[in-house]
């Protein structure tokens, strides 16, 4: 089992890698596709932050990416990157609970979240 006797599964946000030639915004868009099915109406940025300070010079940007999600279940990614990924969603409360109770293990997701619910009101829907 991956990581001791943890659950080799792990659940996170969307995510992809700057192709050249692409932006930021290009590469939410095209992994939102590619890892979900969904299409972006429109993105809002959240956060740009350092993975690791003093360990790495990697930068994160977040997005909040506002979509229909009523068809977003299934199966996706590219199988040329070895990607199985199963796309789900399901209540914000649910999701925060994921984190008060420590099933939810990933910075990124985590700091998306909780942008979410300090947010929520200001969204249109």
């Amino acid at each position: 089992m991956a990581a001791g006797d943890e659950n080799p599964w792990v659940t996170e946000i969307i995510a992809g890698i700057v192709e050249p030639d692409e932006n930021l915004e290009d590469v939410a868009k095209r992994e939102a596709v590619e890892e979900a099915g969904c299409k972006i109406d429109q993105l809002i940025p959240i956060s740009t932050h350092y993975v690791s300070p003093g360990g790495s010079t990697e930068l994160m940007h977040i997005f909040c990416g506002l979509t229909n999600i009523e068809a977003i279940e299934g199966t996706y990614g590219l199988s040329a990157e070895g990607e199985d990924i199963r796309a789900f969603s399901e209540p914000l409360d649910d999701a925060l609970t994921r984190i008060s109770d420590g099933t939810l293990r990933n910075s990124f997701s985590i700091i998306a979240l909780q942008w979410l619910a300090l947010n929520r009101d200001h969204l249109v829907a």
